[in-house]
């Protein structure tokens, strides 16, 4: 451990990202143990092929059902802290691996945060998280959307009401013919905005959309 990480630990020691409980003086985990468990208890590592329209495939982390989970969204939302970037880039390359997606995928992006979240925590969960995948498997990272609306938060709206609420809100921004896109996000719900980002996608070029999202 460098000096000025202990000297960090020593007035602001690690706190898990899920209870806020302290995790370890020498911790690298963002969680304490008890949350870890759980977490790795509610580990799905799935995949499902054309859940949502526009895309081929969908591939899940873990199960958002789970409180620890959901914490670890809400996380991953306001700050997205290096440790929690250490695990999430270990499970992503575990996840790789399991899947070959690799040789799958020519472009990891994202779907862009909406602008009244991002100026008041000052991150986009699903670029850092997108950031992290490049760095983590080598494949460019690319920002290939942005909104042409404002639009409500999703988490308040019926399924229907979601799928209207996103209907042709995203648009591309760059030609993507021919390439191969892997798009990623925190959490999945109806799907409603990741069809939606799929779709434009596609509409620039895209020959395939894949998804990977930490929870559904």
């Amino acid at each position: 451990m460098k000096p000025i990480e202990y000297l960090i630990r020593t007035f602001c020691p690690p706190i898990c990202v899920s209870c806020d409980e302290a995790t370890g003086f020498y911790s690298t985990l963002p969680y304490c143990e008890e949350c870890l468990k759980e977490i790795e208890e509610n580990r799905l590592f799935s995949t499902a092929e054309a859940v949502i329209p526009y895309v081929d495939c969908v591939y899940t982390m873990y199960d958002y059902e789970s409180e620890a989970v959901k914490n670890s969204v809400f996380h991953i939302k306001k700050l997205f802290s290096p440790l929690f970037a250490a695990f999430y880039s270990d499970r992503v390359k575990e996840m790789f691996a399991l899947y070959c997606i690799r040789d799958k995928v020519d472009i990891v992006t994202y779907a862009t945060r909406r602008k009244v979240e991002y100026y008041r925590v000052g991150i986009d969960q699903a670029e850092e998280m997108s950031l992290t995948i490049s760095k983590a498997t080598g494949i460019p990272h690319m920002c290939t959307l942005e909104r042409t609306r404002d639009s409500k938060k999703q988490r308040t709206l019926s399924p229907t009401e979601r799928a209207k609420n996103v209907e042709n809100l995203f648009k591309a921004t760059v030609d993507l013919k021919g390439k191969r896109i892997l798009l990623v996000d925190d959490v999945m719900t109806t799907g409603s905005t990741l069809s939606d980002c799929a779709r434009a996608l596609r509409e620039a070029g895209a020959t395939s959309v894949l998804v990977l999202v930490f929870a559904t």
